[in-house]
This record gives C-alpha cells, sequence and structure tokens, in this order.
C-alpha cells in the first residue's frame, strides 16, 4: 500500500494561510485535542488542487465542487457560510460518532457514499482565531417558549423558518447557559468566540453529541500538519490516482475501517468507480451524483 512520505506531526496546525502559531494552548485544546473536517470522497481532488480547505460561499460559484444542498441554505441564512466546519473530538472519539459519518456510511437506507476526515491536532489554535458552536448547526432547533419545542429540524426545512426560530430564541434573552454561547455578529445562533471561549469552557459539556462545531474562517490550508483518512481498503484504492498532488499536499494517509461501512455495496461501487474516473481525469467532476441524501 502506498502512502506519502510526509509524517503526520501535531506540533503546529494551519490556520487560514498565515504562517504565525498560537504562543499558548487552545482553551479547549486540553479536552478536545483533534479536529476532524469531512466530505465527500469526490471533493478531495479539488482540496488538493486548491492546498486549502474552502467555505461553502467559495464552493457554491465552481462547477467542480460538492456542496451538501441539505446544509448550505441554512450557513447562509445563519451567518455560517464563510466558516470551514469542523468536529473537535476528544482523545478516545470515535469515528463512528461524527454526525456525518454515522448518516452517510453507517445508518438509514440506501448503500452509503465514500467520504473522507481530515484530522489535525487542536493545542496551536489561538481563541481569538477560533469560534465554536455547541449546537449541530445543520439540523438543532432551539426551545422557544411559547413558539416551537426543541430538537432536530425535518429535513427540507426553509432556511428561512430556520433563521425565524433562531431569531425568536434571541428575543426571549437565554442566558449563556440555556443558548450555549453569545450572539456573535454576523453569526445568528449562539457561539463561543475568542475570550468567551476560556469563560464559558464548562460550556463545552453541552455541545450536540458531545463534539463541538469548530468554526474556522477559510481559507484553511492544506500541508503535512494534517492528515488523511479514508475508512476501507475500497476507498485508499481509489486515491490511487492523487498519489502525486497527494504527497504535494504534504499529508499523511491513514486507514480506518468503520464497523457497519458496507464500502462493497453495488451502488456504492459504481459511484466509486465514477470518482475514480474523474481522478485519474478521464471523466468530468461527477456533478449529478447525490452524496448527501441523508443527513
Amino acid at each position: 500500500m502506498w502512502v506519502p512520505a510526509a509524517q503526520y506531526n501535531v506540533e503546529k496546525h494551519p490556520l487560514g494561510l498565515i504562517d504565525t502559531f498560537a504562543d499558548e494552548m487552545a482553551a479547549f485544546s486540553s479536552k478536545f485535542p483533534r479536529a476532524v473536517h469531512v466530505l465527500p470522497l469526490h471533493a478531495l481532488r479539488g482540496v488538493l488542487e486548491d492546498r486549502a480547505l474552502l467555505a461553502k460561499s467559495e464552493l457554491l460559484c465552481r462547477t467542480t465542487a460538492a456542496v451538501r444542498s441539505t446544509t448550505s441554505q441554512t450557513d447562509a441564512a445563519l451567518g455560517l457560510s464563510d466558516y470551514v466546519h469542523l468536529y473537535l473530538l476528544k482523545e478516545n472519539s470515535r469515528w463512528e460518532k461524527i454526525p456525518i459519518l454515522a448518516t452517510q456510511l453507517l445508518k438509514g437506507v440506501g448503500a452509503p457514499f465514500p467520504h473522507v476526515g481530515i484530522e489535525t491536532g487542536t493545542a496551536p489554535f489561538a481563541d481569538d482565531d477560533c469560534t465554536l458552536c455547541l449546537w449541530n448547526a445543520a439540523v438543532s432547533r432551539p426551545r422557544v417558549n411559547g413558539y416551537c419545542q426543541g430538537g432536530n429540524w425535518t429535513r427540507g426545512t426553509d432556511s428561512a423558518r430556520i433563521l425565524q426560530v433562531w431569531r425568536s430564541f434571541r428575543e426571549q434573552r437565554p442566558n449563556a447557559r440555556v443558548a450555549r454561547g453569545y450572539w456573535n455578529h454576523p453569526i445568528q445562533i449562539p457561539t463561543l468566540h475568542g475570550d468567551q471561549i476560556k469563560l464559558e469552557l464548562s460550556l463545552l459539556s453541552r455541545a450536540s453529541g458531545g463534539m463541538p462545531e469548530l468554526l474556522l474562517r477559510s481559507p484553511v490550508r492544506i500541508d503535512n500538519r494534517l492528515k488523511l483518512w479514508v475508512f476501507s481498503r475500497e476507498d485508499m484504492e481509489a486515491l490511487r490516482a492523487l498519489r502525486e498532488p497527494l504527497q504535494l499536499s504534504g499529508m499523511s494517509l491513514g486507514i480506518h475501517s468503520l464497523e457497519g461501512y458496507d464500502c462493497q455495496s453495488h451502488d456504492t461501487g459504481i459511484w466509486r468507480s465514477r470518482i475514480e474516473s474523474y481522478f485519474a481525469g478521464q471523466a468530468p467532476f461527477p456533478a449529478d451524483l447525490n452524496f448527501d441524501r441523508k443527513r
């Protein structure tokens, strides 16, 4: 099995395209030393070409980008579309518990769509450059007295309705514990930013699914301080055509087999074959692939 030559190193961390680093460990890093960005397999070629992770606002104008239709409009309404979204993980957090992987690879009807993860360490982040969201920004619905119960949005709920509920929640002036953060303009959902993170560190235990979302301003550079993870040998083999750009990126490569991932499903195999052709330059970007059928 081939792997890029670079070794995984979490002693430094890329933030945007800046070559400066934090002088002290991020306030949340002791509890959440790992950060992971999950993306569909066919999006990886564009990431390697850009040498960066880009926000939805930048990807939407491209014809060779994979953007989740279930979240892009909600992100725009809530002021989140200029950020790269990552999950914060504890040292022993299981990959199977990451929401996107759980839904797209392990749960629900239909064949799983191949996804990959990009991981880095969080210690050298600067709190001032980080925004934490303790709600699941894509699906969480707050409880608003006299208006709606808390829970999750039904798939396909109009983004204007979602924004209306969050504004109604804000009008009730919940304290930071109930809100799980503060109203940091222009984001329309409570978050923690900068000094607020250290001040309200205990709130991180209230994060949806036990995994706070880390929001980083786009772009986030790809280099040897990140590691690319695949979740089956079949998905690993699909990356052969990307061997050179992967080595140039500096990312190391790892494999973690997910229990319950039917990577040899008939439809999954067809999709993977089309993605391999795109990676090899033998076919155009497979824009018609419905990689977000589940949430």
